[in-house]
């Protein structure tokens, strides 16, 4: 795959979406264990989004608890830097499909936010949480 997208970068066809390229990474994407522990969390975001739930209420902040295991769990790294890396990496999914991702992504980042600073610096230091 990476001499496969070295070559493009290095062709005058960059330009020119490499749609094979494209499904490729959205297949590898979506099959990741990491995704799949993240696609529900993702969307409940997007939910409490749509429901004008606060960001600091309890189920928000329990839904932060859940991305942070996942994080975890999967050598993600920090949850708040990943939510806005995760934000920002969409490939080419259905225009409706983006949307709705960034609005869960946008309401996970405020919810991380919104965390007591106890919890935001337990989220900082993985290694400070006991795992399971």
């Amino acid at each position: 795959m990476s001499e496969r997208a070295a070559s493009r970068m290095n062709s005058s066809e960059a330009a020119t979406p490499d749609e094979g390229l494209v499904a490729y990474l959205r297949a590898t994407l979506s099959a990741s264990p990491w995704h799949r522990a993240l696609e529900p969390i993702v969307d409940e975001a997007a939910a409490f989004a749509d429901r004008k739930v606060q960001p600091s209420a309890a189920p928000a902040q329990m839904l932060v608890g859940r991305l942070r295991w996942v994080c975890v769990d999967h050598s993600l790294g920090e949850p708040l830097l990943y939510v806005r890396h995760a934000r920002a990496m969409q490939f080419r999914w259905p225009a409706e499909d983006i949307a709705r991702k960034r609005v869960g992504w946008a309401f996970l980042a405020n919810a991380i936010e919104a965390a007591p600073s106890a919890a935001r610096d337990t989220a900082r230091s993985p290694r400070s949480i006991s795992h399971r």
